[in-house]
Protein backbone atom coordinates (compact mmCIF):
# COMPACT_ATOMS: atom_id res chain seq x y z
CA UNK A 1 0.00 0.00 0.00
CA UNK A 2 2.68 2.51 1.00
CA UNK A 3 4.81 1.68 -2.02
CA UNK A 4 1.86 2.22 -4.31
CA UNK A 5 0.80 5.67 -3.07
CA UNK A 6 4.28 7.15 -3.42
CA UNK A 7 4.61 5.74 -6.92
CA UNK A 8 1.21 7.13 -7.82
CA UNK A 9 2.26 10.58 -6.67
CA UNK A 10 5.43 10.31 -8.71
CA UNK A 11 3.67 9.21 -11.88
CA UNK A 12 0.49 11.30 -11.69
CA UNK A 13 1.82 14.65 -10.45
CA UNK A 14 1.93 17.54 -12.92
CA UNK A 15 5.41 19.03 -12.69
CA UNK A 16 5.88 22.72 -13.44
CA UNK A 17 7.34 24.10 -15.56
CA UNK A 18 6.44 21.42 -18.10
CA UNK A 19 7.02 21.07 -21.82
CA UNK A 20 3.32 21.59 -22.45
CA UNK A 21 1.05 24.17 -20.90
CA UNK A 22 -1.32 23.49 -18.04
CA UNK A 23 -4.28 24.45 -20.22
CA UNK A 24 -3.29 22.03 -22.99
CA UNK A 25 -3.14 19.18 -20.50
CA UNK A 26 -6.30 19.87 -18.55
CA UNK A 27 -8.63 21.83 -20.84
CA UNK A 28 -7.96 20.74 -24.41
CA UNK A 29 -8.05 16.96 -24.23
CA UNK A 30 -10.62 14.25 -23.56
CA UNK A 31 -10.96 11.39 -21.12
CA UNK A 32 -8.91 13.00 -18.34
CA UNK A 33 -9.74 12.70 -14.62
CA UNK A 34 -7.99 14.92 -12.07
CA UNK A 35 -8.22 15.11 -8.30
CA UNK A 36 -6.58 17.24 -5.61
CA UNK A 37 -4.87 16.03 -2.46
CA UNK A 38 -4.31 17.91 0.77
CA UNK A 39 -3.00 16.75 4.12
CA UNK A 40 -6.40 15.33 5.05
CA UNK A 41 -7.27 13.53 1.81
CA UNK A 42 -3.77 12.03 1.58
CA UNK A 43 -4.69 9.70 4.42
CA UNK A 44 -7.73 8.59 2.41
CA UNK A 45 -5.83 8.12 -0.83
CA UNK A 46 -3.09 5.98 0.68
CA UNK A 47 -5.72 3.41 1.66
CA UNK A 48 -7.30 3.21 -1.79
CA UNK A 49 -4.63 2.63 -4.41
CA UNK A 50 -6.98 0.81 -6.82
CA UNK A 51 -9.25 3.84 -6.98
CA UNK A 52 -6.62 6.55 -7.32
CA UNK A 53 -4.62 4.68 -9.94
CA UNK A 54 -7.63 5.10 -12.25
CA UNK A 55 -7.18 8.87 -12.18
CA UNK A 56 -4.91 10.59 -14.67
CA UNK A 57 -3.52 13.44 -12.56
CA UNK A 58 -3.12 14.29 -8.90
CA UNK A 59 -2.65 17.94 -7.99
CA UNK A 60 -1.96 19.38 -4.55
CA UNK A 61 -4.28 21.68 -2.66
CA UNK A 62 -2.18 23.06 0.16
CA UNK A 63 1.22 24.61 0.79
CA UNK A 64 2.11 21.96 3.38
CA UNK A 65 1.73 18.96 1.08
CA UNK A 66 3.40 20.83 -1.81
CA UNK A 67 6.53 21.27 0.33
CA UNK A 68 6.68 17.54 1.05
CA UNK A 69 6.16 16.57 -2.60
CA UNK A 70 8.86 18.96 -3.81
CA UNK A 71 11.42 17.91 -1.18
CA UNK A 72 10.92 14.17 -0.99
CA UNK A 73 9.80 13.35 -4.53
CA UNK A 74 11.93 16.05 -6.16
CA UNK A 75 8.99 17.34 -8.12
CA UNK A 76 8.44 20.93 -9.20
CA UNK A 77 4.79 21.27 -8.23
CA UNK A 78 2.82 24.18 -6.88
CA UNK A 79 -0.49 24.59 -5.12
CA UNK A 80 -3.47 23.95 -7.36
CA UNK A 81 -7.03 23.94 -6.09
CA UNK A 82 -10.44 23.88 -7.70
CA UNK A 83 -11.60 27.18 -6.27
CA UNK A 84 -11.63 30.83 -7.33
CA UNK A 85 -8.06 31.39 -6.06
CA UNK A 86 -6.63 28.89 -8.52
CA UNK A 87 -8.10 26.67 -11.24
CA UNK A 88 -11.85 27.40 -11.25
CA UNK A 89 -11.82 30.87 -12.90
CA UNK A 90 -9.48 29.62 -15.64
CA UNK A 91 -11.80 26.75 -16.45
CA UNK A 92 -15.00 28.80 -16.39
CA UNK A 93 -13.45 31.50 -18.59
CA UNK A 94 -12.31 28.80 -21.00
CA UNK A 95 -15.78 27.26 -21.10
CA UNK A 96 -17.44 30.62 -21.74
CA UNK A 97 -14.99 31.62 -24.45
CA UNK A 98 -14.94 28.25 -26.23
CA UNK A 99 -18.61 27.34 -25.57
CA UNK A 100 -17.64 24.19 -23.69
CA UNK A 101 -20.35 22.52 -21.61
CA UNK A 102 -20.21 21.86 -17.86
CA UNK A 103 -22.09 19.60 -15.46
CA UNK A 104 -21.83 20.32 -11.71
CA UNK A 105 -22.61 17.91 -8.90
CA UNK A 106 -22.03 18.23 -5.18
CA UNK A 107 -23.13 19.91 -1.93
CA UNK A 108 -26.80 20.06 -0.92
CA UNK A 109 -29.40 20.80 -3.60
CA UNK A 110 -30.21 24.25 -2.21
CA UNK A 111 -26.51 25.11 -2.05
CA UNK A 112 -25.66 24.08 -5.59
CA UNK A 113 -28.67 26.00 -6.92
CA UNK A 114 -27.26 29.17 -5.36
CA UNK A 115 -23.76 28.34 -6.61
CA UNK A 116 -25.04 28.02 -10.18
CA UNK A 117 -26.72 31.43 -9.95
CA UNK A 118 -23.42 32.99 -8.84
CA UNK A 119 -21.49 31.29 -11.63
CA UNK A 120 -23.99 32.25 -14.34
CA UNK A 121 -23.93 35.84 -13.11
CA UNK A 122 -20.14 36.01 -13.15
CA UNK A 123 -19.78 34.18 -16.48
CA UNK A 124 -22.66 35.22 -18.76
CA UNK A 125 -23.31 32.65 -21.44
CA UNK A 126 -21.58 29.79 -19.64
CA UNK A 127 -23.11 26.52 -20.79
CA UNK A 128 -24.04 24.65 -17.61
CA UNK A 129 -25.98 21.74 -19.10
CA UNK A 130 -26.95 20.26 -15.75
CA UNK A 131 -26.41 20.24 -12.00
CA UNK A 132 -27.64 18.50 -8.89
CA UNK A 133 -26.80 17.99 -5.23
CA UNK A 134 -24.28 15.37 -4.28
CA UNK A 135 -26.54 13.32 -2.01
CA UNK A 136 -28.45 10.41 -3.53
CA UNK A 137 -31.73 9.04 -2.22
CA UNK A 138 -30.96 5.55 -3.50
CA UNK A 139 -28.64 3.47 -5.71
CA UNK A 140 -31.17 3.92 -8.50
CA UNK A 141 -30.99 7.70 -8.14
CA UNK A 142 -27.22 7.53 -8.46
CA UNK A 143 -27.44 5.28 -11.51
CA UNK A 144 -29.98 7.59 -13.13
CA UNK A 145 -27.70 10.57 -12.57
CA UNK A 146 -24.73 8.78 -14.11
CA UNK A 147 -26.83 7.79 -17.11
CA UNK A 148 -28.00 11.38 -17.50
CA UNK A 149 -24.44 12.71 -17.46
CA UNK A 150 -23.32 10.14 -20.02
CA UNK A 151 -26.23 11.06 -22.30
CA UNK A 152 -25.63 14.80 -21.94
CA UNK A 153 -21.92 14.23 -22.61
CA UNK A 154 -20.65 17.47 -21.03
CA UNK A 155 -17.12 18.56 -21.89
CA UNK A 156 -16.37 19.08 -18.18
CA UNK A 157 -17.71 17.35 -15.07
CA UNK A 158 -17.06 18.99 -11.69
CA UNK A 159 -17.70 16.79 -8.63
CA UNK A 160 -17.66 17.96 -5.01
CA UNK A 161 -18.52 15.10 -2.67
CA UNK A 162 -15.40 14.78 -0.51
CA UNK A 163 -12.70 12.13 -0.79
CA UNK A 164 -13.06 9.30 -1.80
CA UNK A 165 -16.71 9.63 -2.88
CA UNK A 166 -15.95 12.25 -5.52
CA UNK A 167 -13.16 10.18 -7.05
CA UNK A 168 -15.37 7.10 -7.06
CA UNK A 169 -18.11 9.01 -8.86
CA UNK A 170 -15.78 10.38 -11.54
CA UNK A 171 -14.36 6.93 -12.25
CA UNK A 172 -17.82 5.37 -12.40
CA UNK A 173 -19.10 7.95 -14.88
CA UNK A 174 -16.05 7.38 -17.07
CA UNK A 175 -16.48 3.61 -16.88
CA UNK A 176 -20.06 4.04 -18.10
CA UNK A 177 -18.96 5.68 -21.33
CA UNK A 178 -18.39 9.37 -20.67
CA UNK A 179 -15.09 10.63 -22.11
CA UNK A 180 -14.86 14.24 -21.03
CA UNK A 181 -12.60 16.07 -18.57
CA UNK A 182 -13.40 15.57 -14.90
CA UNK A 183 -12.27 17.43 -11.79
CA UNK A 184 -12.99 16.90 -8.12
CA UNK A 185 -13.67 20.14 -6.25
CA UNK A 186 -14.08 19.30 -2.56
CA UNK A 187 -16.11 22.02 -0.83
CA UNK A 188 -16.04 24.50 -3.72
CA UNK A 189 -19.75 24.25 -4.59
CA UNK A 190 -20.79 24.60 -0.96
CA UNK A 191 -18.53 27.63 -0.54
CA UNK A 192 -19.74 29.23 -3.78
CA UNK A 193 -23.34 29.02 -2.62
CA UNK A 194 -22.56 31.89 -0.24
CA UNK A 195 -20.27 33.93 -2.46
CA UNK A 196 -18.35 33.38 -5.67
CA UNK A 197 -15.14 34.50 -3.97
CA UNK A 198 -15.04 32.58 -0.72
CA UNK A 199 -11.61 33.74 0.48
CA UNK A 200 -10.95 37.46 1.10
CA UNK A 201 -8.14 38.83 -1.09
CA UNK A 202 -5.83 39.54 1.85
CA UNK A 203 -6.32 36.04 3.25
CA UNK A 204 -5.47 34.52 -0.11
CA UNK A 205 -2.44 36.77 -0.62
CA UNK A 206 -1.02 35.81 2.78
CA UNK A 207 -1.72 32.10 2.17
CA UNK A 208 -3.98 31.95 5.22
CA UNK A 209 -6.84 30.15 3.50
CA UNK A 210 -6.66 27.35 6.07
CA UNK A 211 -7.14 29.83 8.92
CA UNK A 212 -10.13 31.48 7.26
CA UNK A 213 -11.67 28.07 6.60
CA UNK A 214 -11.42 27.22 10.29
CA UNK A 215 -12.93 30.58 11.21
CA UNK A 216 -15.81 30.03 8.79
CA UNK A 217 -16.32 26.34 9.62
CA UNK A 218 -15.13 25.74 13.22
CA UNK A 219 -16.43 22.16 13.07
CA UNK A 220 -13.33 21.41 10.95
CA UNK A 221 -10.85 22.37 13.68
CA UNK A 222 -10.42 18.88 15.12
CA UNK A 223 -10.10 17.34 11.66
CA UNK A 224 -7.56 19.97 10.73
CA UNK A 225 -5.42 19.41 13.83
CA UNK A 226 -5.50 15.65 13.39
CA UNK A 227 -4.76 15.62 9.67
CA UNK A 228 -1.89 18.10 9.83
CA UNK A 229 -0.30 16.33 12.79
CA UNK A 230 -0.40 12.83 11.29
CA UNK A 231 0.30 13.73 7.66
CA UNK A 232 4.10 14.10 8.08
CA UNK A 233 4.23 10.75 9.89
CA UNK A 234 2.25 8.94 7.18
CA UNK A 235 4.12 10.56 4.31
CA UNK A 236 7.60 9.90 5.70
CA UNK A 237 6.61 6.35 6.64
CA UNK A 238 5.32 5.76 3.10
CA UNK A 239 8.41 7.30 1.60
CA UNK A 240 10.81 5.16 3.66
CA UNK A 241 8.93 1.98 2.72
CA UNK A 242 8.99 3.04 -0.91
CA UNK A 243 12.76 3.47 -0.85
CA UNK A 244 13.40 -0.02 0.56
Amino acid sequence: MAYNIINLLKSKSFAEPAKISFEDVFFNRKNILTTFLNSYSYSKARKDYDLFRQLDYILYDGTFIVIFINIFLRKSVRRRSFDMTSLAPKLFKHCTKENRSVFLIGAKQTAIEKAVVHLETAYPGINIVGFRGGYFESKQSRSNTIEKIVNLSPDFLIVGMGTPLQEQFLVEVKNNGWNGIGFTCGGFLHQTSNSLHYYPKTINKLHLRWLFRLYDEPKLILRFIKSYSIFPFFFIKDYIKHKK
